[in-house]
């Protein structure tokens, strides 16, 4: 919990006129400052900030708070995501009461620090060094602005060995920090180290918060590969960053849209052609954390990918994680010649937005695309298309959403809408049999915590005894990964540093032992708790009955986390009496209360499996 003292010292080194006015155009007006309201669309300035109490008010909609309100307001963050981002913008250290939370949060402030000083040195070399004319004269030749350049931080790679090591390293880094987060390699003899990145067009890589964590790399010269990302590392997770999101989460959240492209160029291009509102993946396919990090800022997605074949297949591998999150998305298939940067080039803002206002919904791309792929005709053709549309939409929750999608399938196969839904049902059925435990409870409405063989875990200790499950057991790690992409999150301090060091054994081996995991702790706690269950051998017996428990409880836990704070949001409405945000809000709670409902029995399953052989 951050203490009263640090909100006080954010407060004072944020003025509160200052930090709002890089949003809003506010003007004097007496004792006041007033300007637009950055929360609802008005023509008369209405919201008032009070700078000797450092609070707004808007006279429109309501909306009131400190500088905590506002960011939270303005950025959908929580208290505790607007407090870091707040404490970062003010360069003010908040401490944890864990020794261990401080040393790594000491060690990622390090790293960042690294790739900060790597940033400039590269942007020097290309603005000012004469090895760096070529890389900028390849980018002024491909369409880039100096202004453009300049705002995105771009750099270059120097073409020597280890100019940029040898200069961190004369700034008393050691070598070994430079090869773990990814600036350096160490040579095969573990001598020397030399440059990660080498005769490459710089990209910096930064987080949500604007922090640059990674960078990408191209090469001018056509050779492979032609992209060159950081390796990951504990302050640089792909699957959990889009490219740009730092810079796009204001305009996204105002324009209520995000757009999403293939690569860092058609980021770069289409913010300077105006449209601000765009992220990319980093070099990866779309994950549900991706999708569910965007539905928190707004429903509505588009797809901007190439028309090749490798953009028809993003667009559709993007299509079933996005319906999932419950995004409202769409799809724009440019032709096979043309990407999104090339689109920015050639067309002005305007001309960006008709195009996309002509963006087919998702799932009228997918059902198109199924149906050319089976290529109906006759025959059994039809049959053929409406299998692949039954295995797409496997599993899917939204009755409404596989309705709908089915009733679309049917026309364009020209069968009885009526006749594909009812063969769709029987299908699922035949998919997932009722068992007798289901028919006789029904659905339970409290999971039964139970672990195997004494051992005890209170709700705190659920992530950590996870992973020293998953440490324990290679085979859990495969899933634990699935699971993750799906958005389950691991918070817990401990559990991430444990869930770390098996990353990086999984970076090497696919199964490993005890002795490997035992190698990479160092002694303390968590040792002490492994070596004891290596010892007892108390996660040795149904370890996999307790991981699939332990991953339900997770689960719940999340969703019942996630439903307060839409029950929170669900109050708001209602005293603005926006029906529509009222109506969506009600879905989504709907579809959060169907999962737990799912996963409780799951869990009670598990657990009455447990009694039954005990």
């Amino acid at each position: 919990m951050v203490s009263p003292e640090i909100i006080e010292r954010i407060r004072d080194a944020l003025p509160l006129v200052d930090f709002i006015g890089r949003d809003v155009s506010l003007k004097r007006a007496g004792s006041i400052w007033k300007g637009l309201c950055p929360f609802h669309n008005e023509r008369t300035p209405s919201f008032a900030v009070y700078p000797d109490k450092n609070r707004y008010y808007c006279f429109g909609c309501g909306k009131k708070g400190d500088i905590f309100d506002y960011v939270q307001e303005r950025n959908h963050f929580g208290f505790s995501e607007a407090t870091k981002f707040l404490a970062d913008a003010a360069g003010i250290e908040i401490p944890s009461d864990n020794p261990a939370e401080n040393a790594q949060t000491a060690l990622h402030r390090r790293w960042i620090d690294l790739h900060e000083k790597a940033m400039t040195m590269y942007r020097h070399a290309l603005k000012v060094l004469p090895a760096g004319r070529a890389a900028l004269t390849y980018l002024e030749g491909r369409g880039l602005r100096a202004e453009t350049i300049d705002d995105f931080r771009l750099g270059y790679a120097l073409p020597q060995w280890d100019a940029l090591s040898a200069r961190l390293v004369q700034e008393k880094y050691e070598p070994e920090t430079l090869v773990e987060c990814g600036l350096a390699r160490a040579s095969r003899e573990g001598r020397k180290i030399y440059d990660y990145f080498r005769d490459r067009v710089m990209f910096p890589i930064a987080d949500e918060r604007g922090r640059v964590v990674a960078f990408g790399g191209r090469v001018m010269d056509g050779s492979e590969p032609k992209y060159l990302n950081s390796p990951e590392s504990p302050i640089f997770k792909k699957r959990e960053l889009l490219y740009g999101l730092d810079r796009a989460r204001k305009s996204i959240i105002d324009c209520d849209q995000a757009i999403v492209v293939e690569g860092y160029l058609d980021v770069i291009g289409m913010h300077q052609a105006g449209i601000t509102n765009v992220v990319a993946p980093l070099g990866t396919a779309l994950t549900g954390w991706h999708l569910a990090r965007l539905k928190k800022l707004t429903s509505h997605i588009v797809f901007l990918f190439d028309g090749d074949k490798a953009g028809r297949r993003a667009a559709f591998a993007a299509a079933r994680p996005a319906m999932d999150a419950g995004c409202l998305a769409k799809v724009v298939l440019l032709s096979p010649e043309r990407d999104a940067f090339d689109v920015s080039l050639e067309l002005s803002a305007d001309g960006i937005k008709t195009m996309l206002r002509q963006a087919m919904p998702i799932a009228d791309f997918v059902i198109n695309t199924i149906y050319q792929g089976s290529e109906v005709g006759g025959g059994d053709q039809p049959m053929m298309f409406l299998q692949g549309v039954y295995q797409f939409l496997e599993g899917m929750e939204d009755g409404v959403q596989v309705s709908l999608f089915l009733q679309k399938a049917a026309l364009l196969a020209g069968v009885d809408p009526d006749e594909v839904e009812l063969d769709y049902r029987k299908l699922r059925q035949r998919q997932k049999p009722v068992t007798p435990e289901a028919k006789k409870n029904g659905p339970a409405t409290v999971p039964v915590a139970k672990f195997g063989q004494g051992q005890s875990a209170q709700d705190d200790d659920f992530e950590l005894y996870l992973m020293r499950l998953v440490g324990l057991h290679s085979a859990a790690w495969p899933r634990l990964l699935a699971e993750t992409v799906k958005g389950l999150r691991i918070d817990d301090a401990r559990a991430r540093s444990l869930h770390e060091i098996i990353g990086s054994i999984a970076e090497t081996r696919e199964v490993w032992g005890p002795a490997d995991l035992l190698a990479r702790v160092s002694p303390g706690e968590i040792r002490t708790t492994l070596e004891e269950d290596i010892a007892t051998g108390r996660l040795e017996m149904d370890w996999q009955r307790q991981f699939e428990d332990t991953i339900g409880k997770l689960w719940i836990r999340t969703i019942r986390r996630e439903r307060t704070l839409l029950d929170e949001e669900m109050r708001r409405q209602k005293l603005l009496g926006d029906d529509n945000a009222l109506q969506t809000l009600q879905q989504e709670i709907l579809a959060l209360r169907r999962r737990e409902d799912e996963l409780t029995r799951g869990v009670r399953f598990v657990q009455q499996g447990d009694q039954e052989q005990n």
